[in-house]
């Protein structure tokens, strides 16, 4: 029923009778096929074209809500996977519609492959992102630790701009609005041992899971 009310007004237009009399002089030597492919595209593509865009960024932006709602930070990884499970996922699609809700403010970026979402009304320049998940999502193996697993804790007496985190791999130094990131080595004598996970453990940060050190080792780290 959408396609035939559409063709059925395009045909009832005397600019689309023109170009269809236009088409009908050079596809003379098509067969049947060729003939309709080639006359569809003068009835439908300026109309629906457009009409379709608007559709799926409306029903993206409605199916992807609750996945920017219950992440505030995530890592294109993350959003890969939700899309895989909605069975709509392939690398054209998730840029495009990241660059599509990057453009509408729904979401921004924090570096290459980690972004934060915005509620719908705030205004992306000045909502305000929460550091320390920042800190946990910039490496998949990352932990917050020393200063910032302190404050974390609320064990801390002063507050920072920097934000600590341990990584196996080295990561350059981040700067996301006022705040600095600095990933550290973990220390050697757990990657000896392979304890990396060490007294780590795994906190609740506005509905997600962050891996922060524990108490006890925060302690001894700060004191080192």
């Amino acid at each position: 029923m959408f396609s035939s009310n559409l063709t059925g007004s395009h045909v009832n237009s005397e600019g689309n009778k023109y170009h269809l009399e236009r088409a009908g002089q050079g596809v003379s030597s098509l067969n049947l096929a060729g003939r309709i492919i080639y006359l569809t595209s003068y009835l439908v593509t300026p109309k629906i074209m457009p009409c379709y865009s608007n559709y799926c960024q409306e029903r993206s932006t409605m199916k992807l809500m609750p996945f920017f709602h219950r992440h505030p930070v995530f890592t294109v990884e993350e959003f890969a996977c939700f899309l895989s499970s909605d069975g709509t996922y392939n690398v054209r699609t998730r840029e495009s519609l990241l660059a599509y809700h990057l453009k509408a403010g729904n979401i921004v970026r924090v570096r290459r492959g980690l972004y934060a979402s915005v509620p719908l009304g705030a205004s992306p320049e000045n909502f305000p992102i929460d550091p320390f998940l920042i800190a946990a999502r910039i490496s998949k193996d990352a932990v917050l630790a020393y200063h910032t697993a302190l404050e974390a804790h609320g064990k801390a007496y002063s507050v920072y701009e920097h934000f600590t985190y341990l990584a196996g791999k080295s990561i350059p130094l981040i700067t996301f609005r006022s705040h600095l990131f600095k990933g550290v080595s973990f220390p050697k004598a757990l990657l000896r041992k392979k304890a990396e996970s060490f007294d780590v453990m795994k906190a609740d940060r506005s509905g997600m899971a962050v891996c922060i050190t524990g108490l006890e080792r925060t302690f001894v780290d700060v004191l080192n």
